[in-house]
Order: structure tokens, then C-alpha cells, then sequence
């Protein structure tokens, strides 16, 4: 489904194998309260992350300074809007779709 009718990002249950899209996992969402979010990266070990912000008007530069966890990983945050209210979508990087069919393939011994 749309996240927002001015933005192209979609969600799903699952992974789409389409070359023109970029997939990635969302591992939660809340509102925009940098603090709380800060917090939540600090939770998934993320660390650094890097910013999309789709629909909304915001300040990338002088966010990307007031949003740092402590944690080891990359994430990326979508800063958006989610049911018409702003939103920050935490989400990490997936591996490309084929990979990860032909693991789910392989049986373990």
C-alpha cells in the first residue's frame, strides 16, 4: 500500500524481484520526536543513518546532526508522513532480492 498520495515508497509483507526498485525492511515507525528516535536506534544498535524525507518539508542537514544512536549499524530513516501525520520510518538495508531467495532454497544439514 501507499504510505502517502505525494510520495512513491510502498509497503508489503514481502520483497518485490523489480530492478527499478529499491527494497528495504522496516523495523518500526514513530512520530517525529528525535529524541524518542534517537533512543530507538540506540535499541536496533543503530548508529549513523541516512535520511529520506519524501512528502514533507524538512532541514536534512540540521536534522542529520540532531539524529545519531549508539549502535554499530547503518540504518536509514524516511522522515514522511503516515496516515497524514509526520512520521520517522526506521529501516535497514536489505540484500538484494536473489540473494535472498536462493538462501531460503538451501536446506540446512
Amino acid at each position: 500500500s501507499q504510505l502517502h498520495k505525494k510520495t512513491a515508497y510502498l509497503t508489503g509483507d514481502s520483497f518485490i524481484d523489480i530492478p527499478i526498485l529499491k527494497c528495504y525492511h522496516v523495523l518500526t515507525y514513530e512520530s517525529l520526536d528525535y529524541s524518542s528516535i534517537n533512543k530507538t536506534l540506540t535499541t536496533l544498535n543503530i548508529g549513523s543513518v541516512d535520511l529520506k524525507a519524501p512528502g514533507i518539508s524538512v532541514d536534512l542537514k540540521r536534522i542529520q546532526k540532531s539524529i545519531r544512536g549508539n549502535g554499530r549499524k547503518k540504518g536509514l530513516l524516511i522522515l514522511t508522513k503516515v496516515l497524514n501525520k509526520p512520521s520517522a520510518i526506521i529501516c535497514e538495508y536489505t540484500i538484494k532480492n536473489t540473494k535472498l531467495k536462493k538462501r531460503r532454497g538451501k536446506k540446512k544439514v
